[in-house]
């Protein structure tokens, strides 16, 4: 089964999340395991496996996971 969601779907307030990707940090909206998402996607910005949600880095993940920005952001 693949891991994808948009942010919204899980959080109940706004959130300042952000992926590591060439080294910098950048906002990003939806996560997956595969680039064949079928969520509504905004520009790709890469793979990663480190996030940090307002301004916290989170543990990273064992595998690297796809990101885009949301659509309107």
């Amino acid at each position: 089964m693949m891991y994808e969601h948009p942010l919204s779907e899980r959080m109940s307030k706004e959130w300042l999340t952000e992926v590591k990707i060439d080294g910098k940090w950048m906002v990003y909206g939806i996560c997956s395991e595969g680039p064949n998402t079928r969520l509504i996607k905004g520009e790709y910005l890469g793979m990663s496996n480190e996030i940090r949600i307002d301004g916290r880095a989170q543990k990273p993940r064992p595998s690297q996971l796809h990101f885009w920005k949301n659509a309107g952001v």
